[in-house]
C-alpha cells in the first residue's frame, strides 16, 4: 500500500516548465505550420485589401494629407463604406481566429484549413460573446484598484479553449478557467511572461535592426513574417498550458453556482460602467481638441486662414490594433 502511494506520487503530473512549455510549442507549430499559416496569410490578405480599398475612399488617397475640417467633411461621404469594411475586417479577423483554435485544438484529427473554417463558423457568436464578457469583467477588475484586473486576466488565460474544447460559453467558460488555473496563478503567469519575453526577443528584436536599414522591402516582408508566426505560435503555447492544467486536474467537475456568475456580472457592471465613462471623456476631450481647429472663429473678413495637418490614411488607425 506504501509502494503504491509513493508510485502516485511520483507519477503526478506537473505544470510544464516555461523552457519545456516552448519546445514542445515549436514541435507542434512544425507539425501543423501549413494549416496555421495558411489561416494567418488568409487574415493578412483581407486586410491588406481592405486597407487598400480604404486609403482609395479617404482624402487625399494613400497619401492622407488634408486639413482636419476637409478629413472630417469628406469622410462624411463615404462613412456608409468604411463601416462596412470595418465590419467585413472584424468578421474576417474573429472567424479566422476561431478557425485557428480550432485547427490547434483538433490536430490529432489532422483537420484542414476548409474544415478548421467551417467549424469556427459555428463557434462565432459565442466567441463574440466571450470576447465581451471577458473585457468587461477583466476592465471592472482593473477599476477596483487594478490588482484584481490583473488576477482575473491571467484566471481567464485560457478561457477560448475552454470555449473551443469543451463547449461552455459565458460566464461558465470563464469560471471554469478560472478553476483550471485556481492553485496554479503565479506559474501560470511566470510562464506566460518567459514566453512573451522570449517571443518578443525572437521576433521584435530583429525589427529594430530591419527597421534600421530603412528598407521598406525588408520591412513589409518581416512584418508579414511576424504576423503569420507569431499569433499561431502563441496560441499553441496558451493550449499547451490549457491541455496540461486539465490533465492536472481531470478529475475536475465544476458547476459554478449563481453567487459565482452573480460576482462576475456585478465586476462587469463596473468594466461596463467605467467603459463608458472613459469613452465619454475621450470623445469630450477629443472634441475640445478638435474644436481648435474647426471650431467657431471670429468672422475675419479680410482673413482667410486654413489649417492643415498631415495624417497617415484612415486605414492606419482601423487596423493597426
Amino acid at each position: 500500500m506504501g509502494n503504491q502511494k509513493q508510485s502516485e506520487v511520483v507519477t503526478k503530473v506537473k505544470l510544464q516548465g516555461s523552457i519545456e512549455l516552448l519546445k514542445n510549442s515549436w514541435i507542434f507549430f512544425k507539425s501543423r505550420y501549413k494549416v496555421l499559416v495558411s489561416i494567418s496569410l488568409i487574415e493578412f490578405a483581407v486586410v491588406l485589401f481592405l486597407f487598400l480599398v480604404i486609403s482609395f475612399v479617404t482624402p487625399g488617397g494613400t497619401a492622407g494629407q488634408s486639413s482636419i475640417l476637409g478629413l472630417f467633411t469628406n469622410i462624411g461621404g463615404n462613412i456608409g463604406i468604411i463601416l462596412l469594411l470595418g465590419v467585413i475586417y472584424i468578421f474576417t479577423q474573429s472567424w479566422s481566429r476561431v478557425a485557428m483554435f480550432f485547427a490547434i485544438k483538433d490536430s490529432e484529427e489532422n483537420i484542414g484549413v476548409a474544415d478548421s473554417y467551417r467549424l469556427g463558423l459555428s463557434k462565432l457568436l459565442s466567441y463574440w460573446w466571450l470576447i465581451v464578457i471577458s473585457f468587461l469583467v477583466v476592465t471592472g477588475g482593473f477599476m477596483l484598484f487594478v490588482i484584481p484586473g490583473i488576477i482575473l486576466s491571467v484566471s481567464f488565460s485560457v478561457v477560448m479553449f475552454v470555449l473551443i474544447a469543451e463547449d461552455l460559453g459565458g460566464l461558465t467558460a470563464l469560471l471554469k478557467s478560472r478553476e483550471y488555473v485556481k492553485g496554479y496563478w503565479v506559474g501560470v503567469w511566470f510562464r506566460f511572461f518567459v514566453a512573451n519575453v522570449i517571443l518578443g526577443l525572437i521576433f521584435v528584436a530583429p525589427g529594430f535592426l530591419i527597421d534600421s536599414l530603412g528598407n521598406n522591402l525588408l520591412e513589409t516582408v518581416y512584418g508579414l513574417l511576424v504576423r503569420v508566426l507569431y499569433t499561431p505560435f502563441l496560441l499553441i503555447f496558451t493550449y499547451l498550458v490549457y491541455r496540461n492544467l486539465k490533465s492536472i486536474k481531470s478529475d475536475l467537475i465544476y458547476t459554478p453556482t449563481g453567487k459565482n456568475k452573480g460576482v462576475l456580472v456585478g465586476i462587469g457592471l463596473v468594466g461596463l460602467l467605467g467603459s463608458i465613462l472613459i469613452a465619454g471623456s475621450v470623445l469630450l476631450l477629443g472634441s475640445g481638441f478638435l474644436n481648435q481647429f474647426v471650431g467657431p472663429e471670429p468672422v475675419q473678413p479680410d482673413l482667410n486662414i486654413t489649417t492643415t495637418l498631415t495624417f497617415p490614411p484612415v486605414g492606419f488607425f482601423l487596423f493597426s490594433g
